[in-house]
């Protein structure tokens, strides 16, 4: 492979780089400074006296000013991270996370954020764009971002960022989910599930060669996502060393056991394996963020659902909407933010790419959302949040510490039926075990007819695109983790009453 520089005037160099050098993807960087204020043209050119059939794909050039302190910006998403399940979140929970500790204590923690949605690819597009499921009628993993919209990699690619994505699990990759538009790389395991530690070394590696630039950075992290299965030197963290939980325990029923490994009789290990991966996961985060490279970064780190360990009857998956899978975490760090705040008020992740776009000088980008920022004042106001579960099998609304829970298609949750309507309150009731709705049936009666005026509202055009092609690899994988591979509806209104059922009946 040769690369010529040649100047208007006429002054040329030219690069050799042997085709066996150029393994796989890298970056070949050419110095301009015998060329400063000149129009350059870039010629790349291979020779053919590499193997027969060689395969060469180029990135554009870019053209690179090194700054001596870029400051990046991180967003980070734990897969199915409950948001009790930190160390800052006094949840009740025995767990040690010394890194997201240290984040919230140097930033601010939004001790109540609720996601989207209870499925991986519509919350992270829902993060992405700002939009919510509902408005995309993105609601599965089968379906993909269409290029005709915008996400916040866009935005700060145009505003100079190197932008970069990595992925721990295949069902994100571009050509399923979409969402590698905006991103300069994207680098993505072809694994159901990747290390945490091996995802932030390819940050370590990337940092290496684009860290003297602004770089945005999605790292996606999978290991609170079923199969629990830690490293080793993890897998006793929280349960004895002494105890056996293949014959040690009550034993499991069929819902309950561990389908990654049904010879567990003990649930209290599969519960101190899910707290072990998190605390991996953390230490993984350290090595990497911990550096002095991200001292002044803008960094944000959420998750994109939470996961039921048996509340409701609903063991290792993240079906319905209760707390248990909507209340995640949500830690952002800022340089000049109020180190150490704990934001009580509600917020969303919906949110979140609109205040990364403020925060990196970009307010007057055309992106929906509101900043979390303005949950930092006092008495800040709060707005509905809502919720739509995969498929669209539920909805929910949350007002004012009250959840309302509304089942669509009763898949997945125990008991349920079509129409039937769940009230909660939440500063009593965050595990929803308690519900209310006799109690408080005007209540209920108001957030349902919420909840349905939002569902049946106006949705956006042509922003989600059906893949039907999907590989049979591709397909047995999603399964494989616990996901439904039938593809969420989105003609219609997602809820249309019936004059016949008995729920609707009550509400009229």
């Amino acid at each position: 492979m040769e690369v010529d520089l040649t100047a208007q005037g006429g002054e040329s160099v030219t690069e050799v780089f042997p085709l066996e050098e150029l393994k796989a993807w890298n970056d070949v960087r050419l110095p301009l400074e015998d060329f400063e204020g000149d129009a350059i043209d870039v010629e790349f050119r291979y020779k053919g006296d590499g193997p027969e059939g060689a395969l060469i794909a180029l990135e554009a050039p870019r053209l690179v000013v090194p700054d001596e302190d870029p400051q990046h910006i991180v967003l980070i998403t734990s897969d199915t991270h409950r948001g009790d399940h930190l160390g800052k979140a006094d949840g009740g929970v025995e767990i040690r996370t010394p890194f997201l500790d240290e984040l919230a204590d140097t930033g601010v923690f939004f001790a109540d954020c609720m996601s989207t949605t209870n499925i991986t690819v519509p919350s992270h597009v829902s993060m992405m764009t700002g939009h919510s499921p509902k408005a995309t009628g993105l609601i599965d993993n089968m379906t993909a971002l269409s290029p005709s919209s915008v996400t916040i990699a866009e935005y700060l690619r145009d505003a100079g960022y190197y932008t970069i994505s990595v992925l721990s699990t295949k069902h994100l990759r571009h050509d399923n989910s979409g969402l590698g538009q905006g991103f300069a790389r994207v680098i993505a395991t072809d694994k159901e599930k990747q290390l945490g530690h091996l995802s932030t070394e390819v940050i370590s590696e990337v940092l290496e060669r684009e860290g003297d630039q602004p770089c945005f950075i999605w790292l996606h992290l999978f290991d609170a996502h079923a199969p629990y299965v830690p490293p080793e030197e993890y897998k006793y963290e929280y349960y004895p060393k002494d105890k056996n939980p293949y014959t040690q325990g009550e034993g499991l029923s069929d819902g309950a056991r561990a389908v990654w490994d049904p010879r567990i009789r003990d649930l209290d290990f599969v519960l101190a394996q899910y707290r072990s991966e998190i605390t991996y996961l953390d230490d993984s985060l350290a090595e990497v963020f911990g550096e002095p490279a991200f001292d002044d970064a803008i960094i944000a780190f959420t998750a994109d659902h939470g996961e039921e360990l048996g509340s409701h009857g609903i063991f290792f998956k993240h079906t319905g909407l209760y707390n248990d899978t909507v209340h995640i975490p949500l830690i952002m760090r800022w340089p000049g933010c109020p180190a150490g705040l704990r934001v009580e008020a509600p917020v969303q992740n919906l949110n979140l790419g609109r205040t990364l776009l403020d925060l990196a000088g970009l307010e007057g980008a055309e992106f929906p959302g509101v900043s979390l920022l303005d949950s930092l004042q006092e008495g800040a106001a709060s707005a509905p949040r809502f919720a739509l579960g995969a498929h669209g099998h539920c909805a929910a609304v949350e007002k004012d510490g009250w959840l309302c829970v509304l089942t669509l298609q009763p898949k997945g949750v125990p008991n349920a039926t079509k129409h039937q309507v769940e009230l909660f309150n939440l500063r009593e009731d965050p595990g929803c075990l308690n519900d209310l709705l006799e109690e408080e049936f005007e209540r209920a009666k108001q957030l349902r007819s919420g909840l349905i005026e939002w569902l049946n509202s106006d949705r956006l055009e042509g922003m989600a695109v059906s893949r039907t092609q999907h590989s049979a690899e591709l397909m047995e994988a999603i399964a494989a983790l616990g996901y439904a591979t039938e593809s969420g509806s989105t003609d219609g209104p997602y809820y249309e009453e019936d004059p016949n059922n008995e729920w609707c009946k009550r509400f009229k």
